[in-house]
């Protein structure tokens, strides 16, 4: 077992990839439609800062930037 994660280990990774989907989106902003939520992602993917990445809290500032949750007019009155 030992030997096998160690030549595990020992392979030569060139490449990662982590996917973000459209259910993510909208699991911080269920109000969002697939086709919002999509434009949430596209941006993300064209415009994230390496140094940060895309986080949770990345995707919910972007989708906030892009599609502001309206108030009740009549809240808090």
């Amino acid at each position: 077992m030992i030997k096998s994660m160690v030549q595990e280990n020992l392979s030569l990774v060139k490449e990662i990839a982590i996917f973000w989907h459209i259910e993510d989106v909208q699991s911080i902003r269920p109000d969002l439609s697939d086709e919002k939520a999509s434009i949430v992602l596209k941006h993300l993917k064209k415009n994230h800062d390496a140094s940060v990445g895309v986080n949770w809290e990345t995707i919910e500032v972007v989708a906030d930037i892009l599609f502001p949750e309206i108030e009740c007019a009549n809240e808090g009155a």
